[in-house]
């Protein structure tokens, strides 16, 4: 292997390191991050929840990990990416971990590892994991990086896995049709353990793999179903005839969805956390994350959302639709080459001008490209190419009336290049 100088005790040193040290970014498979955790002693004894699936993993995690604090348990929670550091990714009672003991346990994983390589994600899993320990979780709550079956996440036994959706998104790793992709995702169940199944029209291969295991299934609308009746939104599972859930704000269909699996989540925990059911409305009231579905300001409405792939891109849409202003509407995109951009912008017909340029990642589309595929789909809109997503958030800021709308999406990197969140 080849030798790399190790960093200073600087965290941003050290994520150019783990960055330097393997030669592929993604490399799935469980064997050698599997060896690390064994050589690390880092097996929980709390419970711990995995929420995998295409999209609505971050809201699911998020709303879990407030609803955990207001029932006053001490929860960590891992996710990723991050919009603009890394230290968001995991968190200790919603609060971020301090550069200090991340980079304390990234040493502690260096040293645990000895010549096995590990990538970028697989290093953090694991330094993530080190920190709940270290502080004594009650409970921790795990987000999937990609697909479920080889991600980093899935060397830890869950006390419950959540499927929050299925649908076409890194077909590079996953495979080109939703049977594929519902195998991958579906390899974060485990014998005799409960996964919820938060969505419909489930692929066969899912419902296959979960009787190959012997897995318990908790399917929406067949278990569990959230619905309104008389003015009120209701909850009600084969376990409980109802409950009431007070999320006005939370109007759009997807995030309603997502609630469900969380209370469903919730009830199946209550033998171990028996004060989890008291505390979800006030945990959803003060559940906190950016980036999805946000209206950032009005006069002009600032939408703001990290939508990357057809379902998140058409539920965003639907959401614009509802809550835009009624003057001209501006569309702040980019998105990386990997993805299927017809797919992401087929929706936006109401974009009256697109504004463009290019991540700043090596996995960039071309900004020539997004401009012709905007074109093939768009053919009459007004397109403007920028240096970079920040001018061109600037620009639109600089040029919209108080009724005008202006959305940001398409990446990760999108939404964080823009400075819209600073």
């Amino acid at each position: 292997m080849e030798s790399h100088k190790l960093p200073t005790n600087n965290l941003n040193d050290w994520l150019v390191y783990l960055e330097s040290i393997h030669p592929k970014k993604i490399n799935l498979g469980l064997d050698r991050v599997s060896l690390v955790k064994k050589q690390a002693a880092l097996d929980f004894e709390v419970p711990v929840i995995i929420v995998g699936g295409t999209n609505g993993k971050g809201s699911v995690c998020s709303h879990l990990e407030s609803i955990f604090l207001n029932a006053n348990y001490k929860v960590g929670c891992y996710t990723s990416p991050h919009i603009h550091r890394f230290n968001e990714r995991i968190r200790i009672n919603q609060h971020e971990v301090e550069d200090n003991e991340i980079v304390e346990s990234l040493q502690y994983i260096e040293k645990a590892r000895e010549e096995t390589e590990l990538t970028y994600f697989e290093f953090t899993t694991l330094a993530a994991a080190d920190i709940f320990k270290k502080h004594k979780v009650d409970i921790a709550i795990l987000e999937v990086g990609l697909g479920g079956r080889l991600d980093a996440v899935n060397v830890f036994d869950p006390t419950i896995s959540i499927i929050n959706s299925i649908s076409f998104d890194h077909q590079d790793y996953l495979g080109d049709t939703l049977e594929s992709i519902g195998y991958e995702k579906a390899g974060i169940m485990r014998s005799n353990i409960t996964t919820i199944i938060n969505f419909e029209d489930i692929p066969h291969s899912v419902i296959a793999y979960a009787a190959k295991i012997n897995a318990t299934l908790n399917i929406v609308n067949k278990d569990y179903q959230i619905y309104h009746a008389d003015g009120k939104t209701i909850y009600k599972s084969n376990d409980r005839d109802f409950f009431s859930v007070d999320f006005s704000d939370y109007k759009f269909k997807s995030e309603k969805q997502n609630i469900a699996a969380v209370i469903r989540c919730c009830e199946l925990l209550l033998g171990i956390f028996p004060n989890l059911m008291d505390a979800i409305n006030r945990g959803i009231e003060s559940s906190k994350l950016v980036a999805r579905l946000q209206i950032i300001q009005k006069n002009p409405c600032v939408i703001v959302d990290v939508a990357h792939n057809e379902e998140s891109a058409v539920n965003l849409s639907l959401f614009c639709k509802d809550h835009m202003s009624v003057g001209k509407s501006k569309a702040i995109f980019s998105c990386l080459k990997d993805k299927d951009i017809k797919k992401i912008i087929m929706n936006f017909n109401f974009i009256d001008e697109w504004l463009i340029a290019e991540i700043p990642n090596d996995r960039k589309m071309p900004i020539m490209e997004i401009e012709s595929e905007i074109k093939l789909i768009h053919s009459n809109v007004a397109i403007k190419k920028f240096d970079s997503i920040y001018d061109a958030y600037d620009f639109a800021i600089k040029h919209s009336h108080v009724e005008d709308s202006i959305i940001v999406f398409g990446s990760f990197y999108t939404v964080a290049q823009s400075g819209v969140l600073n």
